[in-house]
Parts: structure tokens; C-alpha cells; sequence
């Protein structure tokens, strides 16, 4: 922020109608005002609430006789809950360019590293720190684990990175290194060890280790999940899904067949009744039934 130096009308913009001018400190060229001032008066100007006298005298009438006691009680309570369970923001402090992470960091190509005016900090503390601990923070108060969704994404895809390069070291030098081997001779010279082959050629003793980086990646690799098994991608585990995969098929099936055995059984038992009630119509017509039993007593006993 500086004394402007130069203004110019601006007609068009309502809400501001002069533009300001002022010269940079550092280099002297002529800047125009800070874009955040010219929106700040552009947000005064939408601001919604009273504008004439009468309507700001019965909005501050509102607050007469406010905060009742009441209400203190409970502003004092509220202050002493959350106050006992207050943190103070531990922000880093702010190194624009100094960090790892500045190298491609939004805020810093943003103007995190602008020289700032005189007695203030720009920014207080590193933007993107200070972002990185507020998710977190409020991730774990909410319980919240999807809020930590881009940076487990940012984290793996890290991993994974790292892990290509260290094999692309161990294939460019070699997945066995070999270094000679030193010897004292009998003067106590240190002298590199030495044998002469069947050949009778005079070889070079050398100490034959697998590179150190083998046992790193492949302990980081078993601890992280990054193996074929783990992954799903080996013959075993393929064999292993199609199996329960013939399982679930089978069940399915099964489950299809019991469910049409149960459909018939109840179309059956619904057409029982009907076949029921037309076996006793048809009885109940026969001559030769109601013969027999015209010729028979109450007792069914024939008649004498």
C-alpha cells in the first residue's frame, strides 16, 4: 500500500468512480490500486441494510436492552465450554521460495512472496501449511476421513512415484554391486587382494553385495500393499475368484430353481380347492350315490 500519485475518472464504475495510481517501491513503475480494494468498495456498495436515518435508528432500537442477563449467563457459559478446549493454530512461518513445496505452490505463483508493507507480514504464516492443518483439524473433529480423500490420492500417487525411481536406479547400476577387496601383504602394505587363476591370469578379489536398495523397496512395497497379490493380479488370486465366482453362480441357481418349485406348489395348491368343490357338484349328482343312499337308514344301515 502506498499514497496514490495519479487518479483518473471512472464514470462506468459505479461503485467506484476513480481509479488511483501509485508507483512501486521496488522497481518505481506505475501500478493501478490492489484489485481486493477496488472489490471491497464494490461489496460495500451491494451491501444489504438500512440506508436512510430512520431505518438506522430502528435497526440500533433492536438491540436496546440486549444481551438480557439471560443471555449473559449463557454467552459467559458457551465462552468457558469451548474456551477450555481452545487450540491455538500452530501455522509455519512464512519462507516464500524456501520451502519444497513452493515450486509449483498456487499461493506462491500467486504473490505470497510480494515484499508486504511496512509493519505487516504477507503472509503471516505459509498459506499452504496453514491449509493443510485446518483439513486436518477439522477432518478429525468431524470424524470425517473423506475430507482427507485428495491428499491420501496426492500421497499414494507420491509413493508410487518414488518407488519407480528407486527401481530405475537399481536397473541403471546394477542389481549387484562389486567392490575389490584390500589386503595387508607382509611388509603391511595395504594392497588390493589379488589370486592368480587356473589360467595362471593374475584376478582382482572382489566383494559381490546385492544393491541396498532391493531390501528397502521390497519391505516398502510388502508394507504398503503394492504386490501383485495384494493387487489381484496373480494367478492364484484369479483362480481363486473365479472359483467363488462358480460358487455364487451355482447358489444363484439353486436359488432360481427352489423359487419356481415354490411358484407351482402354490398354483397348484390355489387350483386344489376348485378341483375340490367340482368333485362334490359332480358326487352329489350321481344317480347311483343317491340310490344308495335313499336305501339307507339314518344309521347307515340299510333299510329292511
Amino acid at each position: 500500500m502506498a499514497v496514490p500519485t495519479r487518479s483518473e475518472e471512472m464514470p462506468e464504475r459505479e461503485f467506484l468512480p476513480t481509479a488511483y495510481f501509485a508507483n512501486c517501491r521496488d522497481c518505481g513503475a506505475e501500478a493501478e490500486q490492489a484489485a481486493w480494494e477496488v472489490n471491497l468498495a464494490k461489496a460495500w456498495t451491494r451491501a444489504t441494510g438500512p440506508r436512510t436515518d430512520g431505518g438506522k435508528a430502528a435497526s440500533a432500537a433492536n438491540l436496546k436492552g440486549h444481551p438480557t442477563p439471560e443471555e449473559a449467563r449463557i454467552t459467559r457459559f458457551n465462552a468457558m465450554k469451548h474456551g477450555v478446549f481452545a487450540e491455538t493454530a500452530q501455522y509455519f512461518p512464512a519462507r516464500p521460495g524456501q520451502y519444497p513445496h513452493c515450486d509449483g505452490c498456487e499461493h506462491f505463483n500467486a504473490g505470497c512472496d510480494v515484499r508486504p508493507a511496512r509493519g505487516h507480514k504477507n503472509p503471516p504464516g505459509c498459506l499452504k501449511r496453514t491449509e493443510l492443518f485446518m483439513d486436518f483439524t477439522i477432518a478429525f473433529d468431524t470424524r470425517d476421513p473423506k475430507m482427507l480423500g485428495r491428499y491420501q490420492a496426492r500421497l499414494q500417487a507420491l509413493v508410487w512415484q518414488m518407488t519407480n525411481d528407486m527401481i530405475l536406479t537399481i536397473l541403471k547400476d546394477g542389481v549387484s554391486l562389486r567392490t575389490p577387496e584390500w589386503a595387508l601383504d607382509k611388509e603391511g602394505t595395504v594392497r588390493l587382494a589379488t589370486y592368480v587363476d587356473d589360467y595362471g591370469d593374475t584376478r582382482t578379489i572382489q566383494k559381490v553385495e546385492a544393491h541396498p536398495l532391493l531390501k528397502l523397496i521390497i519391505e516398502f512395497m510388502n508394507r504398503n500393499g503394492m504386490t501383485l497379490p495384494d493387487s489381484g493380479m496373480t494367478m492364484k488370486v484369479k483362480d481363486e475368484q473365479e472359483t467363488i465366482s462358480g460358487f455364487l453362480t451355482d447358489d444363484k441357481q439353486a436359488t432360481d430353481s427352489a423359487n419356481d418349485f415354490r411358484a407351482r406348489q402354490t398354483a397348484a395348491l390355489e387350483k386344489l380347492g376348485t378341483l375340490i368343490q367340482r368333485s362334490q357338484q359332480r358326487a352329489s349328482r350321481d344317480p347311483v350315490l343317491l340310490e344308495h343312499e335313499a336305501l339307507e337308514n339314518d344309521d347307515g344301515q340299510p333299510k329292511p
